[in-house]
């Protein structure tokens, strides 16, 4: 039947041909150059810009024709003695023709350049427009629109090409045909069309065969895995295909919980995850001396010697500390009814007690205590590191004889911020010159009091080594 259709189609395409002399074609294009039509009051035209449009004159027998210029558009048209006067926007590139008989002429690249004000001629083969009879072609086009685009395509149970854009158009004879349309994730629709001499159109849109599952948990933080894929932690909702699925809820240091849910077509459910169980080892901490901080993952348990007993299974970061001495830092893993012992003793700090250099007030202090080398804060001049080095370089003072002899380089000072933030036994740790370095020593030991350092949130006494630079411009 299908190659019956076929052939009918093609022979009344043959016939519709037949009788037809001719398209739309064009026989020459050429500008005017002493046509001034387009530039003369009474036949110029300007575009929408209030450019004067140039003027294309197509010379033909025939009227009836339309002119499309795309996105430049046409200005205007006028039908004249053997002509058609067509107006458009100048530098416009091509130009589409259009006639009820004739047909169309698409995209017709002009061969030279559209200029404003300029009178060009076109002219078109003659078309001859004759009465056609149609014959009937035994059949008509099912055209379908489907969502979703790549789903496939059963016409009386023949599976039919789809290209994936969501559009399918099938030539079909008169009467009943069967169509099924199927996706995965979707319910199948199927049915019967009928096809007479119009064309019938189908707007098909599969429902979506997802079952959606929202999952909650008990203990806050578990992590919620589907089927072995982590979807979120604490609650999730999604979509799923209907099955069944394995639910597990996660979390460190505590038992796994499973369970399963089987999920049917578009139904939706709501499981909880319960209460997952904690899992615990031992600690037993006895490290010198008596009264050292005991701390775990940066939360403070109590003092040594003590033995804590509900301690969560896993990986974990220990710190033993007292004033005076060093800390003790050590990673450990702790198994479930695992007992762990940690010993040993703190090293004590060297206390340092000294007499300084004077401070931002010119008069000698003392600094008795510990001096850090390092510290939890260091200390920080008043607005920072970089108002520090604006007021280095608005104090500073070229010694003249080194300026004089070209001399330049930069200084390190080594000095201590103080507990309350003098400057204190400020020295030369690497020399320049001997006028330089003087005036390096007085400029640190002028500067203004320092923020100091602090340790666990207190005050301390903290070295500092400060560059201060030395360097001949020339404007």
């Amino acid at each position: 039947m299908y190659k019956q259709f076929l052939f009918a189609l093609i022979a009344a395409l043959a016939a519709c041909m037949g009788t037809w002399a001719q398209g739309i074609s064009v026989t020459s294009f050429k500008p005017l150059p002493d046509d001034l039509t387009a530039n003369i009051a009474g036949s110029m035209e300007k575009d929408q810009n209030g450019e004067v449009a140039a003027l294309i004159k197509v010379v033909t027998t025939q009227t009836g024709f339309t002119f499309e210029g795309g996105m430049a558009g046409i200005v205007k048209t006028k039908q004249e003695a053997g002509e058609i006067w067509v107006y458009v926007p100048h530098g416009i590139q091509k130009i589409t023709i259009k006639h009820p008989q004739l047909g169309v002429l698409r995209n017709y690249y002009f061969p030279c350049a559209i200029d404003a004000a300029r009178t060009y001629e076109m002219v078109l083969a003659s078309g001859e427009v004759r009465t056609v009879v149609t014959q009937d072609a035994g059949g008509s086009y099912l055209v379908i629109s489907l969502q979703p685009k790549t789903a496939v395509v059963y016409i009386d149970d023949q599976l039919q090409e789809n290209d994936g854009s969501g559009e399918m158009m099938k030539a079909l004879t008169y009467g009943e045909h069967q169509y099924r349309v199927e996706a995965n994730g979707y319910i199948p629709e199927a049915g019967i069309v009928t096809i007479g001499k119009e064309k019938k159109v189908l707007n098909i849109k599969l429902q979506s065969a997802l079952a959606t599952l929202t999952v909650n948990s008990t203990t806050p933080g578990t992590q919620i895995v589907v089927n072995e894929q982590v979807k979120g932690s604490g609650n999730w909702s999604g979509n799923l295909t209907p099955g069944m699925y394995i639910i597990e809820g996660r979390l460190d240091s505590h038992r796994s919980q499973k369970m399963s849910v089987t999920l049917g077509k578009q139904e939706q459910k709501a499981i909880t995850i319960p209460a997952l169980e904690p899992m615990y080892g031992m600690l037993d901490v006895s490290y010198k001396p008596i009264g050292a901080e005991i701390w775990l993952d940066g939360k403070q348990l109590g003092a040594s010697p003590d033995i804590y007993k509900n301690v969560f299974t896993g990986t974990h970061k220990l710190t033993i500390k007292k004033a005076g001495y060093t800390d003790h830092t050590e990673t450990i893993t702790l198994a479930e009814g695992e007992r762990k012992t940690i010993t040993g003793a703190l090293t004590a700090k060297n206390a340092v007690t000294q007499v300084i250099g004077r401070g931002h007030s010119g008069n000698k202090s003392t600094v008795s205590g510990e001096v850090y080398q390092r510290a939890d804060n260091m200390p920080e001049f008043p607005g920072g590191q970089g108002a520090m080095f604006r007021w280095l370089g608005e104090n500073l003072k070229y010694p003249p004889i080194a300026l004089e002899e070209g001399i330049q380089g930069r200084v390190l000072i080594h000095f201590v911020v103080t507990k309350t933030g003098e400057i204190a036994d400020a020295k030369v740790a690497k020399s320049v010159n001997p006028a330089l370095d003087k005036e390096a020593l007085r400029l640190v030991r002028s500067m203004p009091r320092f923020t100091p350092a602090k340790m666990q949130g207190k005050p301390v006494n903290c070295y500092y080594t400060l560059p201060v630079t030395f360097r001949i411009t020339t404007n």
